[in-house]
């Protein structure tokens, strides 16, 4: 009887630590890639904190590298600043392409977003 009468809370102490228990969130390795075939791109993107952050770019290429948790909204849109242009747009995690758009005209716009696996 002393024996069952121990048992029972010795369980309940270990529900409660395992249920408590929460592993840490494992980060992964997120590139936001833009590429044109003008150069001069307005961007605007959620950064590593989770805010919006624009920027403008003379360049027909750009990479953003940075860590993220599962459950992060990543996005990524740029404009095209020129006529007759092709702007493509990717976001890839741990090196593969996990979400991609492209657009082709006159200050086009691409825009790639999802939440985070």
């Amino acid at each position: 009887m002393l024996k069952s009468f121990f048992k029972f809370p010795l369980i309940i102490v270990i529900t409660i630590l395992v249920s408590s228990f929460t592993p840490p969130q494992s980060q992964s390795g997120i590139i936001y890639k833009v590429t044109s075939t003008h150069w001069g791109l307005k961007l605007t993107y959620t950064n590593e904190q989770g805010n919006i952050q624009q920027e403008d770019v003379n360049n027909s290429k750009w990479e953003k590298s940075f860590k993220a948790n599962a459950g992060s909204f990543l996005n990524i849109s740029a404009q095209s600043k020129m006529h007759n242009a092709t702007i493509k747009v990717d976001i890839l995690k741990n090196g593969f392409v996990i979400e991609t758009a492209e657009s082709k005209g006159d200050f086009v716009i691409a825009s790639a977003s999802t939440l985070l696996k």
